[in-house]
Formats: C-alpha cells, structure tokens, sequence
C-alpha cells in the first residue's frame, strides 16, 4: 500500500491534484487561441527554409514560392504546400 503523502491525507492530496488540474485547463482555455486572437507563422524564403526532419508537423508561410505566398507544413522529410501537398521549390 502507498502511504499518504507526508501531512496530508489522500483525500486532502487529491483535491489538490483537482484544484491544480482544474487552474490549467481553466489556463488553457483562456489561452489566445480560444480568445478569438489569430496566431502567427514564421515566414521563410525557399532559401531560407529550416530544416523539414527537425520540424515534423510544423506550419510556414513560404514567401517566394511558386505562385506565390503560401502556407507548407513539413511531413518529416520535405516542406509541402498546403494548397497542392507538392513539395515546396
């Protein structure tokens, strides 16, 4: 059997845990994204692109691509356009 933690009882470390879990979330829903607020992308030249490994799942803006701007998220090996899914040139 797990003692209870030092000075406190299980039922008293539990609601702890609750009061702490239920400030996060409340924290999380007050975050930016769920204000309404519009997040921002790194914006990147075909030259300048980061390294598409190290990104996995990542989203930029590619500034120069061909066609013009537009959105690329990395699949792990290459920067892909979202509007197409082709490799970003």
């Amino acid at each position: 059997m797990i003692p209870a933690p030092s000075g406190r009882t299980w039922e008293q470390w539990g609601r702890g845990v609750i009061q702490d879990l239920t400030q996060r979330l409340q924290n999380l829903q007050d975050s930016k994204f769920s204000q309404g607020q519009i997040p921002k992308v790194a914006a990147h030249t075909v030259a300048t692109l980061p390294s598409a490994s190290a990104h996995f799942n990542g989203v930029i803006i590619v500034t120069d691509e061909v066609g013009g701007r537009t959105l690329a998220t990395s699949d792990g090996t290459n920067w892909k356009r979202v509007s197409d899914g082709a490799t970003v040139s």
